[in-house]
């Protein structure tokens, strides 16, 4: 069969050349690039793989595209669908893949271009579900399967047959996606953001609680916070740091968790908008993954701008046991990874309510990545 061929904003999904072969076999002999691999890839067997991937089309009627970038026609790395093989718990199952050459790390192109194939796999291929599995310690590829709105599957992770005991790679994880899930819709972005996403859920309380009710919408005050919460102020109104630090200015104005990751929590802990604290839940844009400095266009006015990482405590354990330890991973080198959401201040205030868009506009210059606040 013919490849379909796919185009996104910065990228092609097509067939695969004669030339991508030596830039797909230098793409598998770096190191970084097959860190969550058993090991590099010869070039004779790189070959293999662009010949099984070719035929997968054929027998499959899915298989991997090539990814050329459309500004400047590189190769780089490939993305797609196919049939998970024999001697695997989830052998025959559809999974969604990527790999990409280190050139294109850190722009979004693995999410961008996965995103694409799960659309064509939902309304094009017909299928009904699909799924992605990696090691556990495989952090920036969960990350994008987080970004796609998979959820992860705790009861269908592994130890992968064919690596060693002791091997750090052993232990898979499942995440999924139904074709319902995929097509839930979402607000379209601002007019010049650079991601979209929508608001699911708004709340706020005027008692220090950790919970928060939820509302029928809230107002956002320029340079105070939600208006009616606990936490709104020009000065640092979080009990703890107000103690010692009674003016310092508030830069933990409004508390923005993605709804990914209650999705993730909900197999282990019952677990509703607000109850982890935040003001306004959004699916749809990855907030970890956001530089410093960036602005959240909410609804018809409001502008935030996100100041840092909401650092997990032990009131999380107090509203369910273990639930601190969810909400933080750790990356291969073992850097901690912080996921209770993050934290902004109010550039302009407006009404916010469930359904509003939620666009990104990236700063200017060198991004640097978010730190706790």
């Amino acid at each position: 069969m013919d490849v379909p061929r796919l185009m996104t904003d910065r990228l092609v999904l097509r067939g695969w050349t004669a030339p991508d072969r030596d830039a797909f076999a230098a793409m598998n002999v770096d190191p970084e690039v097959m860190r969550f691999f058993p090991a590099v890839q010869s070039r004779a067997e790189s070959h293999a793989m662009v010949d099984r991937i070719q035929a997968s089309f054929e027998s499959d009627g899915c298989g991997l595209w090539a990814l050329e970038r459309r500004d400047d026609g590189a190769f780089v790395g490939f993305t797609g669908l196919l049939r998970v093989g024999d001697g695997l718990p989830v052998s025959g199952e559809v999974e969604v893949g990527w790999r990409l050459t280190r050139s294109a790390w850190g722009q979004g192109l693995a999410t961008e271009a996965a995103r694409a194939a799960l659309r064509y796999g939902f309304e094009t291929g017909g299928l009904h579900d699909v799924m992605s599995m990696t090691a556990q310690i495989n952090v920036p590829s969960r990350r994008v399967m987080e970004r796609l709105g998979m959820v992860r599957d705790r009861s269908a992770d592994f130890d992968h047959p064919r690596l060693l005991a002791d091997s750090p790679l052993r232990r898979h994880v499942v995440y999924r996606i139904s074709r319902s899930r995929w097509a839930q819709p979402l607000a379209q972005p601002s007019t010049g953001c650079h991601a979209r996403g929508a608001v699911q859920a708004v709340a706020l309380d005027d008692r220090h609680r950790f919970s928060k009710p939820a509302r029928e919408a809230i107002r956002l005050v320029a340079g105070i916070g939600v208006e009616g919460d606990a936490h709104a102020g020009a000065t640092v109104q979080h009990r703890s740091r107000k103690r010692w630090h009674p003016e310092a200015p508030n830069l933990r104005q409004v508390h923005l968790l993605h709804a990914e990751l209650l999705d993730q929590l909900r197999p282990a802990y019952d677990v509703a908008p607000g109850d982890l604290g935040e003001n306004l839940l959004t699916r749809g844009v990855d907030l970890l993954d956001l530089p410093a400095g960036a602005r959240l266009h909410v609804g018809d006015t409001a502008l935030v701008e996100v100041m840092g990482l909401r650092n997990p405590c032990v009131q999380l354990d107090r509203f369910a046991r273990g639930l601190m330890e969810a909400t933080l991973d750790r990356e291969a080198d073992g850097k901690l990874v912080r996921k209770a959401g993050v934290m902004g201040v109010v550039l302009v205030g407006g009404d916010v309510r469930p359904g509003d868009s939620v666009g990104v506009e990236l700063p200017p210059g060198e991004h640097r990545p978010l730190g706790p606040v």
